[in-house]
């Protein structure tokens, strides 16, 4: 199985600021190439951190110096308090960055996302240099795959993987990015197994399992299906 990875869908033409970017230039190039955040690199591209819109908003939420009267008594108000009163990128940015490799799967990359609530992640190389950007929409063109395209891919897989050792017969439907599965297998083992299968195939979007099995062999499943690390 070919999973989709993160150099398949990022963008390689990344815009960056260096630590001593002036504020107002870091706002420019987030308007002017309508993006959301801009990594920060070094003189050898390695990533060292990001500034997004809600760093430099943070300019607008505590302009009135009143509200900081508090601001030093947590390492999070001092953080807020660095950025809100910075003029450079190297004030602004999060640090560290939040990153992710050329070749971590799409669903690496969106699980990523999710837990650090971002909307793009750089992708760095081993050394940390940036080697692209990949953002929500990016992964998005994942389920953009044809129906056609994914019924190939999962008939191949239930060929090689299912049906080569496991007597049976397994009809495939393919609408709208949903697999629908029909026929039987001889254990309820490999049932699990395919659709567990199917379900890590890139651009389905969900699956109807009807196949049937003639032995239960549960409790004797074993997990042999990985994924990219």
């Amino acid at each position: 199985m070919r999973y989709l990875v993160v150099r398949d869908v990022m963008t390689r033409d990344v815009v960056t600021v260096t630590a001593s970017t002036p504020f107002k230039d870091v706002a420019r190039l987030l308007d002017e190439h309508k993006i959301s955040a801009v990594p920060v690199v070094d003189e050898r591209r390695r990533v060292v951190g990001v500034v997004s819109e809600s760093d430099l908003l943070l300019k607008h939420e505590y302009r009135d110096t009143r509200l900081r009267a508090g601001w030093l008594t947590s390492a999070q108000a001092r953080a807020v308090q660095t950025k809100a009163c910075g003029s450079v990128a190297g004030d602004l940015m999060t640090s560290p960055a939040v990153t992710v490799g050329g070749s971590s799967s799409a669903e690496e990359a969106a699980r990523r996302m999710d837990v650090h609530r971002v909307k793009r992640l750089p992708v760095v190389d081993g050394e940390g240099s940036l080697v692209g950007i990949v953002s929500r929409s990016d992964l998005v063109t994942v389920f953009l795959r044809s129906d056609a395209e994914i019924r190939d891919e999962v008939w191949r897989e239930i060929s090689q993987r299912v049906l080569l050792t496991e007597a049976g017969t397994v009809y495939v439907d393919v609408r709208d990015g949903v697999v629908a599965l029909r026929g039987e297998l001889e254990r309820k083992s490999s049932v699990d197994i395919a659709e567990e299968m199917i379900r890590r195939i890139d651009g389905v979007v969900d699956v109807v399992n009807q196949l049937n099995f003639a032995r239960d062999d549960s409790g004797s499943h074993t997990a042999w299906i990985t994924g990219p690390t």
